[in-house]
């Protein structure tokens, strides 16, 4: 233990002491202002993450809304698969007016009598001119090549389309001999749908989790495998994926 200090030693201390004191003052006083500017930063990311939630949300939201305006334009049109429109027929007539017609005479007309017959419409079109208001075929491979591509077909009503698609699973005609030789083994008519619809009806389709889906007025709709109730699930935002959709449930 020191002994004897002077006055000057106890005033050396003192001055040094003070020093001491002052810069651990400074370094908390320092220390204070870097964890106020991380709490700001942590603040400002936090508030950086929730804005680009928020933004995400609205996006999601607008594309879905646009899909859905998208979809309603396509609610006048079907798609059918399995018709060959021969090259003869595409030059005498046209390409867009002999998938009309062979469309209309060979699998629409035969399905809009059945309708009319149980007392769904009240008259048939006469011709194909009469129904339909545009038709073509899709520019698509099929891992057939015999296949002939599928047509989309725009009706001039959305009464006679939705008769069309009441009725399809009762009255549609057969193919041909020679489609079916070719590899059709039905006739198939579908809602037209958005790719993002159609994208994620294949996915959907292809889970193994589902065990059937399909469209009404353009919305998905789908029943879980293991559901013993049966409970039609409708897809109300066909952006997300086919997990998030399934977790919803």
């Amino acid at each position: 233990m020191e002994q004897n200090l002077t006055l000057a030693d106890l005033y050396q201390k003192l001055t040094a002491l003070e020093s001491t004191l002052s810069k651990m003052t400074n370094m908390e006083s320092k220390l204070n202002t870097i964890c106020e500017d991380i709490r700001k930063r942590d603040q400002k990311i936090e508030n950086l993450e929730a804005e680009v939630k928020k933004l995400k949300k609205e996006n999601l939201e607008a594309k879905s809304s646009l899909n859905d305006r998208e979809q309603y334009a396509r609610s006048w049109s079907v798609r059918l698969t399995g018709l060959t429109v021969t090259p003869e027929e595409e030059e005498k007539l046209g390409k867009d007016r002999a998938v009309m017609k062979k469309a209309y005479d060979k699998v629409i007309k035969p399905i809009l009598i059945s309708a009319k017959e149980n007392g769904q419409i009240d008259t048939v079109p006469t011709a194909w001119h009469s129904a339909l208001e545009n038709g073509h075929k899709l520019t698509v491979k099929n891992k057939n090549p015999n296949m002939p591509p599928p047509c989309i077909l725009r009706f001039s009503s959305r009464f006679i389309r939705n008769a069309v698609l009441r009725n399809k699973k009762k009255y549609t005609p057969q193919p041909t001999t020679a489609e079916i030789t070719a590899g059709v083994k039905k006739y198939v008519i579908t809602e037209d749908l958005t790719k993002t619809n159609y994208t994620l009806l294949r996915a959907l389709s292809d889970d193994e989790r589902v065990e059937k889906t399909w469209t009404m007025d353009g919305r998905l709709r789908y029943i879980k495998k293991n559901d013993s109730s049966k409970k039609v699930n409708i897809v109300q935002n066909p952006f997300l994926s086919v997990n998030e959709i399934l977790a919803k449930v």
